[in-house]
């Protein structure tokens, strides 16, 4: 398992692939990949590679993702005893 580091708010996150909430917002919104990736213009095989923790987003996509979830940058990762995570 690749290992990233990921800024958050008040830290960092050392692994993406665990940290991952975008489908968790997705899915809560009940938005489509497919709509998802078309608000945040990104393509629908990179969303689908971020999504799944096969790809590693750049800054630019992590706030467009964001945006288009309507939610903070740092609430697509988890943060370890996060009561909203578990």
């Amino acid at each position: 398992m690749k290992k990233y580091l990921v800024p958050l708010e008040g830290g960092w996150c050392s692994n993406f692939v665990e940290c991952s909430n975008i489908g968790f917002f997705r899915k809560e919104k009940n938005i489509s990949i497919e709509e998802l990736a078309c608000v945040a213009g990104i393509s629908e095989g990179d969303m689908q590679d971020i999504e799944a923790g096969q790809a590693k987003p750049a800054a630019r996509q992590i706030f467009l993702i964001a945006k288009a979830l309507g939610v903070r940058p740092s609430d697509l990762f988890g943060v370890p005893g996060d009561a909203r995570f578990h």
